[in-house]
């Protein structure tokens, strides 16, 4: 996948510059971040974790990359945490890791683990989460890689992206899903275009961003539109500075921007989150 994204060189030095801030990352252990979400209870705090075989860790971040602690999920393997989303049920707060990657399309099944989100304590930074569910599922028409989705705030059904199509499919699984039974992710629709790995929806599901390597786009929702008539609209290219292996993008807390972060290619490499600001018009 690296070697891939290395062709990004050649035309960085035509990427437009755009109005960002960036931030340092002051720890190394995300070094294959793959997803970013903004936390709802905790503000002003960021959650991130590495990809395939990586520990099954959340690393937590505030807004300008320096670390604040970590959440260790109990029992749970990282086969290939591609993904994570967070959602609003009955007034409470939970976080949704995308264990989602199939580069070959070989797996049975892929998992969603689903946990509650606790207040973060600066006296115990590092907490083990222990009271996880785990909702399997498998796409109707077979196994897919996929490294992007999120959790629809109107219905609370899961949005999963597929990445390698020339048009992505997009697939629900509908609430409520089940943590005993298998569940069917439904394709729903298609998405012009390939190689999606992220995407993020704001609070009130008017708002959708999706990334590919080289580009984030916004798609406006109408109301309680239906997701497909959304994505069968023409969408924003927003700004973006182009990243090495740009894999995770997120709203902030108040939806008036969105993050990104990249994993490091080389190991003198520094990481930096991103941050751009949407402009009145947004």
């Amino acid at each position: 996948m690296k070697n891939i994204l290395l062709i990004s060189l050649i035309i960085i030095s035509g990427q437009l510059l755009f109005a960002f801030e960036h931030f340092k990352l002051d720890f190394n252990d995300a070094a294959e971040a793959s997803g970013i979400i903004a936390g709802y209870i905790n503000k002003d705090l960021l959650y991130t974790h590495n990809d395939s075989g990586g520990k099954p860790i959340i690393y937590i971040l505030d807004y300008h990359g320096k670390k604040k602690g970590e959440w260790l999920l109990k029992g749970i393997k990282n086969r290939d945490w591609e993904e994570i989303a967070i959602s609003q049920e009955n007034g409470k707060s939970f976080i949704f890791i995308g264990d989602i990657g199939d580069n070959k399309a070989k797996h049975n099944y892929c998992s969603i683990y689903k946990f509650s989100e606790m207040q973060f304590d600066n006296n115990m930074p590092n907490t083990i989460i222990k009271n996880i569910q785990e909702i399997k599922y498998q796409y109707e028409d077979g196994p897919r890689d996929a490294e992007a989705f999120f959790i629809d705030p109107l219905t609370n059904d899961i949005i999963i992206i597929s990445k390698r199509e020339p048009n992505v499919g997009i697939y629900k699984i509908s609430h409520p899903y089940s943590n005993k039974e298998m569940n069917i992710a439904k394709k729903i629709c298609t998405l012009a275009g390939n190689w999606v790995v992220a995407a993020d929806i704001s609070k009130d599901g008017s708002k959708i961003l999706i990334k590919n390597y080289l580009n984030i786009w916004l798609y406006e929702r109408y109301l309680d539109e239906d997701l497909c008539k959304t994505f069968a609209k023409k969408p924003q290219l927003m700004e973006y500075q182009l990243e090495i292996q740009g894999e995770a993008v997120c709203w902030d807390y108040e939806n008036k921007g969105y993050f990104t972060l990249s994993e490091r290619v080389d190991e003198k490499d520094n990481q930096f989150l991103f941050y751009y600001k949407l402009k009145p018009n947004n």
